[in-house]
């Protein structure tokens, strides 16, 4: 079966509270996610990241899908604060990602490792085990099981092909 959402209908069900504070209104265009994110609104930021967070000023988060093995989603994931490369922040703040990452998986449900963050020189690598997270989606039980088969971005839409139990 496939499923196509837009930007809208996406986050209505991954975010029906909205989006935390700090992170902008993602749009797509052609194959990348682009998403404006303020880090000094984000809470919780430690000391130093917080100072980093105040020096970068906003920074411009593009998402791209590279491809669905097993599973798992790979996403590159590239980042830029005031046209600089911002993974020379990634030390900084790579464990602060992570954590509030893992934080919010687990309130929703969701196992911590779900979703884990790779460097890989000037980008990062987003894997997502798409099970884990259908998982603990509030599916009526004839819908438990559910797969994902493909994913792309493309058309406006965020193009999902699922396989039925």
């Amino acid at each position: 079966m496939d499923i196509a959402l837009t930007i809208p209908e996406l986050l209505r069900l991954a975010a029906p509270a909205g989006l935390p504070p700090g992170i902008g209104t993602p749009t797509l265009v052609g194959d990348t996610l682009t998403v404006e994110v303020d880090p000094r609104e984000l809470p919780d930021l430690p000391t130093a990241a917080r100072l980093a967070a105040r020096a970068a000023g906003n920074v411009t988060v593009t998402v791209r899908v590279l491809r669905l093995s097993s599973g798992v989603a790979v996403l590159d994931v590239t980042a830029s604060a005031r046209s600089l490369p911002a993974h020379r922040l990634v030390g900084l703040l790579l464990g602060t990602v992570e954590n509030a990452l893992r934080n919010a998986l687990v309130v929703r449900g969701v196992r911590g490792d779900a979703v884990r963050v790779r460097p890989d020189g000037p980008r990062l690598e987003v894997l997502v085990d798409t099970a884990a997270l259908l998982a603990a989606a509030p599916l009526p039980p004839h819908l438990r099981g559910l797969g994902v088969a493909g994913l792309r971005l493309g058309d406006g839409r965020i193009h999902v092909e699922v396989t039925l139990p």
